[in-house]
C-alpha cells in the first residue's frame, strides 16, 4: 500500500477529491480521507513526549491512498524477520 498526501488550498478541490473516493485509477482503488488531528504527546518519538504545535487554519490536507488489488497484506513494524537459524535441541 502506498500513501500520498497533498495540501489543498481551495475548498472546491477538496470536494473534487472526495468525489474521487472509491474510484479506480490504473487498477488501484483510490481512498480519500481527511488528515487526522494530532494529539499532544502522541508524536512519532516513542515515549519521549513532544511539544504541541498548534496552528489552526491554513490549507487543508487530504490523504489519498492507493491500494493494490490482490496485493499481499502489509507486514507489521519491527519483529524478527529471519536471519540466522537458532539452535533449538528440543
Amino acid at each position: 500500500m502506498y500513501v500520498f498526501s497533498w495540501k489543498i488550498k481551495k475548498i472546491s478541490s477538496v470536494d473534487n477529491a472526495i468525489v474521487m473516493n472509491g474510484s479506480i485509477f490504473r487498477d488501484r482503488k483510490i481512498v480519500v480521507t481527511s488528515k487526522r488531528t494530532n494529539k499532544p504527546g502522541m508524536g512519532a518519538t516513542r515515549g519521549r513526549g513532544g511539544a504541541f504545535r498548534g496552528g489552526r487554519g491554513g490549507p487543508q490536507t487530504v490523504i489519498v491512498k492507493y491500494v493494490y488489488v490482490n496485493a499481499p497484506a502489509p507486514r507489521g513494524r519491527g519483529g524478527f524477520r529471519g536471519g540466522r537459524g537458532r539452535f533449538n535441541p528440543y
